[in-house]
């Protein structure tokens, strides 16, 4: 009975040490890159200066077909509040309900700000807005690509968009070089 317990206290502590040492050998071995997952809707990008990573999320993209009675023109907006996300999603459904296709419309503000950018009306169909982010220690650049059709395209008044969310940020956000390339 004696060598039982000897044997029982050796295994508990065994298992002890390995419960110790599993996690360090497992951290050790993981990079960020191992370790973040992602969905279809999101996009990473890497922050140099503070290594961590952080995702942006695709709220829409789509296209207006109003013909411009939205009152929207080829602008970009960041959105910090509420009150101002709100007056967009409004404004975005004045012809079409158009945020009913959104991956989410309740953003909270203390933790998300939102990037919209909006093309100029499209006299055809097959039209796209991307948005690229990327970050540095003095600021947010957003790239803006714009791709269109090449060859025949449907004959539809469009105004392509992009929505995305991002974690809130005290960096400056710059838009940058807007590039039109085609599909």
């Amino acid at each position: 009975m004696e060598t039982f317990i000897t044997t029982l206290i050796q295994l508990v502590s065994l298992i002890k040490l390995i419960l110790i040492i599993s996690p360090l050998l497992f951290f050790l071995n993981c990079s960020p890159e191992d370790s973040v997952l992602q969905d279809n809707n999101e996009v990473q990008t890497y922050l140099p200066i503070q290594s961590l990573y952080t995702t942006s999320s695709l709220i829409a993209e789509n296209n207006l077909y109003g013909n411009g009675q939205e009152g929207i023109n080829e602008e970009h907006y960041l959105i910090t509040s509420n009150d101002t996300w709100i007056r967009l999603m409004h404004q975005l459904n004045t012809v079409n309900d158009v945020t009913s296709t959104f991956t989410e419309t309740n953003i909270d503000f203390n933790e998300f700000q939102v990037i919209a950018v909006f093309d100029e009306i499209q006299n055809s169909g097959g039209h796209r807005v991307n948005m690229e982010l990327l970050w540095n220690e003095d600021n947010i650049s957003v790239r803006v690509i714009k791709t269109g059709p090449e060859g025949n395209a449907t004959s539809v008044i469009t105004q392509p968009f992009q929505i995305i969310k991002i974690p809130t940020s005290n960096l400056p956000i710059v838009f940058d070089h807007v590039h039109t390339t085609r599909l």
